[in-house]
């Protein structure tokens, strides 16, 4: 699914570097930017 929306978004899923866009990435930088604004640890887990 992810793929797909890639696809219809113009959005390579690999860079030159090769890092590769996926579900577990973005889910793990969602994480990390809700720490960097300061959610609260147990508000960012529900």
């Amino acid at each position: 699914m992810l793929r797909a929306d890639l696809e219809a978004a113009g959005i390579a899923q690999a860079d030159d570097a090769g890092r590769v866009i996926d579900f577990h990435a973005l889910r793990h930088t969602f994480g990390t930017m809700l720490c960097q604004s300061g959610v609260p640890l147990a508000m960012a887990q529900n």
